[in-house]
């Protein structure tokens, strides 16, 4: 499917309204590797979290924990009431989703992407929140290239450095939602900023607007 120019090195939106049971069909075509799906903020059982790992009592992963090679799995999740924005928060909400099986150099690797969740009665028939004209999703992670020397530390957006990343374009008049992202260690915070411009974080009472946020 073809995905947006903007999204870059990020897998494609999961998108989801408040009360939905999502269905990711998944299948591994590396030549090597076992991988998964581990989704941030949306609910699931044992089997269906994405995640290898044995618990305190020795309990073992779930089956969907890693998919080797040539196999596939079909990950359930839900969409709770949790799962989506806040009273005082805008009408959707950014999470991860994730391999987990060696997570930080899966994620260094790329294999990542963002899940939106609309709220309950909010979403057009695509899945994006009916309130606003257009959505970018923006992740801003340090991915290491040489195990840690600064030489090797790529300052990216959606995997993109100097400000190479394409297709961040609005037109006049459209209302447009950002959802940001990090992701990496306690190296990666980072000041999201725009000139000349300022964003609405929240809204109602709660709304602020400015021109930088903490990530």
């Amino acid at each position: 499917v073809p995905q947006p120019q903007w999204l870059g090195i990020l897998g494609p939106i999961i998108r989801a309204e408040v009360g939905d049971s999502v269905v990711v069909h998944f299948c591994n075509h590396a030549t090597s590797g076992a991988y998964g799906m581990h989704p941030h903020g949306l609910r699931y059982d044992k089997d269906n979290e994405g995640a290898r790992y044995f618990g305190a009592n020795g309990t073992p992963p779930g089956e969907g924990a890693q998919v080797t090679p040539g196999s596939c799995f079909d990950y359930r999740w839900q969409a709770d009431a949790e799962s989506g924005p806040a009273a005082a928060e805008l009408s959707s909400k950014v999470w991860w989703y994730h391999s987990h099986i060696d997570a930080p150099a899966e994620t260094n690797a790329g294999l990542l992407g963002p899940i939106v969740v609309t709220a309950r009665g909010m979403a057009k028939a695509d899945g994006s929140p009916r309130d606003v004209d257009r959505e970018f999703v923006a992740a801003f992670f340090i991915f290491d290239e040489l195990q840690g020397e600064e030489a090797g530390l790529m300052h990216s957006i959606n995997g993109f450095i100097f400000g190479n990343l394409r297709g961040l374009v609005a037109e006049r008049g459209e209302t447009v939602r950002w959802h940001l992202l990090g992701m990496g260690n306690e190296v990666d915070l980072h000041t999201p900023h725009w000139h000349g411009k300022t964003v609405q974080v929240g809204q109602g009472a709660a709304a602020r607007r400015t021109d930088v946020i903490e990530l």
